[in-house]
């Protein structure tokens, strides 16, 4: 049976590169010899593109469905573009720019997601005790369209892609389809979700780790980092386990990434106050010492906001309630302790 990844690109000839690669000459086939100076020079590794993610690597956003990934790493993606601190990356360079690939949304939804973002965070915020009355707005309106200028938004819903095929062959179309999508110059690639470009069983721990190794020639070709989002397994779920193991499919899609932030819902707490949330957990970080918790309430639209911004807290998305009283709507945990 025919593939009908290929038969929507028919026009494209790929024997030249199957040729050069059963000849070895590819250059994505030649390993880098690593030499090192016997005089010990002090080195200094380049700046990392999200906490414990180099150029090169790829990470993972998991979460259950439902739970904000799109919206969180948007947002994320806008930060670091301003060199804000969002997650941890306080002491981390603005990007330069960030290709940011949308399997599951339209374009009208996207728009209004990063205009619902920008228009948000464009706001004067109100001084802490009245003094003073306000604050200038975290992002200035003028910055807009610089932001909008170097964040490439693709909204591929509706386009079937598959990086692998479900032999574990490469679908070289789709792969390079990828890649002439990605902006010159830019810094990091953002990928929702992971199952929209795989195409291999999931659960195959030997296809996985391919699938990683064809995300890392992306990366090491194009220079930048990967951030894709991924969905836990209904197991994890159901018990609440929210680490690196709760991820969907074999092991070695979580194993041969260099990070993987497990994100969950959340309730918010500050004073009084409930607030809906989220919480980044236990992350994986090869390249980090272990980092603590991450806590965020999300305002106007389901748009996450750090802990340290405080001052958006008036903003934020109240618990439900039942007879007056505040309660999740589903059992959360934060900091290890039910609430």
């Amino acid at each position: 049976m025919r593939d009908e990844s290929v038969a929507l690109t028919d026009d494209f000839d790929d024997s030249e590169f199957w040729e050069e690669m059963a000849a070895g000459k590819s250059n994505t086939r030649i390993p880098r010899k690593i030499e090192p100076d016997p005089e010990l020079p002090e080195r200094i590794l380049p700046p990392q593109i999200l906490p414990g993610l180099y150029k090169g690597d790829y990470g993972l956003l998991t979460a259950m469905g439902g739970t904000g990934k799109s919206f969180f790493a948007l947002t994320w993606a806008i930060f670091r573009l301003l060199g804000l601190d969002f997650y941890a990356d306080g002491e981390l360079p603005a990007l330069e720019k960030i290709t940011y690939m949308a399997f599951e949304e339209n374009s009208e939804i996207l728009r209004k997601r990063v205009e619902d973002i920008m228009r948000f965070f464009n706001k004067s915020i109100k001084g802490i005790y009245h003094y003073p009355e306000s604050y200038n707005p975290l992002i200035s309106k003028d910055l807009n369209r610089d932001v909008f200028d170097r964040l490439n938004l693709l909204s591929f819903k509706g386009i079937p892609v598959r990086l692998l095929n479900p032999d574990g062959t490469v679908n070289s179309r789709d792969v390079d389809l990828i890649k002439r999508n990605i902006t010159s110059g830019t810094d990091l690639l953002v990928i929702d979700p992971l199952i929209k470009i795989a195409g291999f069983n999931e659960n195959d721990n030997c296809q996985a780790g391919y699938f990683a190794s064809l995300l890392e020639e992306i990366a090491v070709e194009k220079d930048l980092a990967i951030l894709l989002s991924h969905h836990v397994s209904k197991q994890a779920g159901r018990d609440g386990v929210n680490d690196q193991t709760s991820a969907r499919g074999a092991s070695a899609i979580v194993d041969e990434s260099r990070a993987a932030y497990p994100m969950r819902s959340s309730v918010f707490k500050y004073e009084k106050n409930s607030y809906v949330g989220v919480s980044i957990d236990a992350p994986k970080l090869n390249y980090m010492p272990p980092q603590p918790s991450r806590h965020f309430f999300k305002v106007f639209g389901g748009i996450p906001v750090p802990e340290t911004l405080l001052c958006y807290v008036d903003f934020g998305i109240p618990v439900e309630k039942e007879d007056g009283i505040k309660i999740p709507r589903r059992k959360y945990t934060k900091g290890g302790a039910s609430i």
